[in-house]
């Protein structure tokens, strides 16, 4: 009989759904705003010339960087209070 309570297994999963989940609304703002506004795809962010679509692709590549120490730091809290 299951418990009522979720295992830590469950509990990791559940965490890894929800920052996929905001990786992908993350990723697909990106393309959309590069899809239905092509002047964002080309517009210079800065005097030297840099693309706001070269600047937000790095920052959605970031934001993957930056869930996944989430994610790892959270679970491994989770283990060493186990």
């Amino acid at each position: 009989m299951p418990s009522a309570t979720p295992s830590h297994a469950q509990e990791r999963v559940g965490l890894g759904l929800v920052l996929t989940a905001l990786q992908l609304l993350v990723y697909f703002a990106f393309v959309a705003a590069c899809c239905f506004d092509p002047g964002f795809a080309s517009g210079a962010a800065t005097r030297s010339g840099v693309p706001y679509a070269f600047l937000s692709g790095l920052a959605v590549i970031a934001t993957g960087v930056v869930l996944t120490v989430v994610y790892v730091v959270l679970t491994n809290r989770k283990e060493a209070l186990k």
